[in-house]
């Protein structure tokens, strides 16, 4: 929070509150492409490489109030009785491809699994209020995914001839008499393979976000960003880019002319190969003086974030 709390301060007056409606889109996508290489004693080998596509997509809106508190900035909460309507979905494309030599450095293993699985948000996908000012919104995303894992997995051994022997990969995780499931050694972030029956899978996808402006107060953003390096220093390389607190949102507005957040960012995590994090956040709270029709009108377009970033880095 950038404003000061109003709570226990007698000389600070409140306003009377003016309605609002918040509508926040949000685009994020989670593209890798990652090649995992292993050596044992012996000399034998074994080589995969995991490409992966996740692209989440969500629209909250819900009817908020902005409280003006003199001396301290502007509040927000839900507007009694309002509820919050949501629409979306997530996606989960990958393939994986291994490759193994033995210890003569023949061939032993040829493997190809395509991973597809889709769904909407469920109920537990919610976004809260600006925080004080505006100067941050959280939101989280939920969905179950349908779909599965279809490949081929080839063996081959050696002695007098060749032997090969071809199995099919029907599964991602369950493996028993009538299922071969894949080998999935990267996977997007908050990912959870489910099952609900023996032939069922699914996967569970939830993630938290937390986004923070800058531009009202940039000696807070610098403090935030240098305590959040100080508490991951000890997680490992990727502690950063992992997290789900995304630094760098632009905040502008009044009561009287509504408020914007707007966020285009991505995080790289550190590979062989790349994996980057893409987040594309449009937050609004329009004044109820502002008619349905006129607000309609100016929403904005979804745009695909991974494409619109790559047009910035060329």
């Amino acid at each position: 929070m950038l404003a000061p709390a109003a709570i226990g301060r007698t000389n600070l007056v409140a306003l009377v509150p003016a309605e609002g409606l918040m509508h926040v889109d949000v685009t994020y996508t989670e593209e890798a492409n990652i090649t995992d290489k292993t050596k044992n004693d012996n000399g034998a080998e074994d080589e995969t490489i995991s490409n992966f596509r996740l692209r989440a997509t969500a629209a909250f809106e819900q009817r908020v109030m902005m409280q003006t508190i003199a001396g301290a900035g502007v509040n927000f909460y839900p507007a009694e009785n309002a509820t919050q309507s949501r629409s979306g979905g997530v996606s989960y494309l990958g393939e994986l491809k291994r490759t193994a030599l033995d210890t003569e450095h023949h061939p032993s293993l040829e493997e190809k699994t395509t991973i597809s699985f889709a769904g909407v948000l469920s109920d537990d996908s919610a976004s809260g209020v600006p925080d004080d000012n505006a100067a941050g919104i959280q939101f989280g995303i939920v969905s179950d995914l349908t779909g599965g894992c279809q490949g081929k997995r080839t063996i081959y051994g050696y002695g007098k001839e060749k032997k090969t022997q071809t199995i099919e990969i029907n599964s991602c995780g369950n493996s028993d008499e009538l299922h071969e499931a894949a080998i999935i050694t990267r996977e997007p972030l908050n990912l959870d393979l489910r099952q609900k029956s023996a032939d069922k899978e699914f996967v569970h996808y939830a993630a938290q976000f937390h986004v923070t402006s800058c531009n009202l107060n940039p000696q807070y953003c610098v403090e935030l960003k240098a305590a959040e390096a100080a508490a991951n220093s000890s997680g490992g390389p990727n502690s950063e880019a992992t997290s789900d607190n995304w630094i760098g949102a632009t905040t502008t507005g009044s009561v009287t002319a509504g408020f914007k957040i707007n966020l285009t960012m991505f995080k790289e995590l550190k590979v062989d190969g790349t994996w980057k994090r893409y987040l594309q956040l449009t937050a609004s709270v329009t004044p109820v003086t502002k008619s349905h029709a006129a607000l309609a009108g100016t929403l904005p377009s979804s745009v695909e974030t991974a494409d619109r970033l790559r047009e910035l880095e060329e």
